[in-house]
Order: structure tokens, then sequence, then C-alpha cells
């Protein structure tokens, strides 16, 4: 994919790994240390920037902008469930650059 700014991230590397092996997250966002399942990693509509789109289990879906992603770490534990209402096409994304696979459901869409 062609959008430069993942490159300059300094956690881009990271999200990417932690959505292809369906690791949990955990970071500063605004403040707040968030624990979350990563899904999907690209250009945001809302944000014209690039997102993090990720469930938490208090807040639901939400997507995180990147340049507001502080002290990112990949945790050990991995979900290992998709989400009922993942969609590795959402809507909420203007491009995609890595979208988790779907696990321990029966479709198997890849990113």
């Amino acid at each position: 994919m062609d959008i430069p700014q993942y490159s300059t991230q300094p956690d881009a590397d990271e999200i990417r790994r932690a959505i292809r092996e369906h690791r949990l997250v955990e970071f500063y966002y605004l403040g707040e240390l968030l624990t979350v399942e990563p899904y999907i990693h690209g250009m945001g509509r809302r944000y014209q920037a690039p997102v993090l789109l990720a469930w938490h289990p208090t807040n639901g879906w939400k997507e995180y902008s990147c340049m507001r992603i502080r002290r990112l770490q990949v945790q050990e534990r991995r979900y290992t469930e998709s989400q009922e209402d993942y969609d590795p096409q959402d809507p909420r994304m203007k491009k995609v650059d890595l979208a988790a696979k779907v696990i321990g459901r029966h479709a198997s869409v890849a990113g």
C-alpha cells in the first residue's frame, strides 16, 4: 500500500505484528491506559489519518488515531475469536493497510 505516513510512525510495525498475531495491545490514549483487540490499521475516513480500529471490552469498536497512541506494547495474550460483528472491510476505513483474519468463526477473510 502506498501510504508513506505508516513508515514514519514508530508504532506501525508493532501494530501490524499485533494484528497479524491476534495479540492484545496496551497503550496510552489521551492520558488513559487501554488494552484492546487490534483489528485494522489503515487510513480512517473520520480522521483522514492513520488509525487503529480496535475492540475495547467497555467501549466496543473505536478508531484510535495513531498519532495519539503512546507507549504501545504488544501483549503476550491473544484473542482467539474475532468479535462477532468484525468486518475486515469496515466502512470507517478509507484505505486498509492490514486487517486481521477472521478467527474462531466460519469466514476466512484476510487483509
